[in-house]
């Protein structure tokens, strides 16, 4: 638990991309974000289909972790995020079809 810095989550879906990047600046506008996480600008290899933008703002004097993401991204999102807080891998098969599958969504939701 020594990494953990929020003490709450939000997460907010939204229909584009460009949809994330507005409302990444609106609570940049408004909140003072102390950590920033880009998975659209970032390739991580160990989950490469994820995809969100991730802000951790004070409120309250409270950290708060926001994260901004599109619809079908939300859904690889709850497909994964129990393997991944049980720091459990995904098998390879399945990690190459959810990369594919990001990459579709991507595009269309783009």
């Amino acid at each position: 638990m020594g990494n953990l810095l929020d003490v709450g989550a939000i997460r907010v879906i939204v229909k584009n991309q460009a949809e994330i990047k507005h409302v990444a600046d609106k609570i940049k506008s408004r909140f003072r974000v102390i950590k920033e996480h880009d998975y659209y600008a970032k390739l991580f290899s160990d989950h490469p289909y994820y995809k969100a933008i991730h802000l951790t703002i004070i409120h309250k004097s409270k950290p708060v972790e926001i994260q901004i993401k599109t619809s079908g991204h939300n859904k690889i999102h709850k497909r994964t995020h129990a393997q991944y807080k049980t720091y459990h891998p995904l098998p390879s098969g399945l990690k190459k079809r959810l990369v594919r599958e990001s990459e579709q969504i991507t595009k269309i939701e783009n």
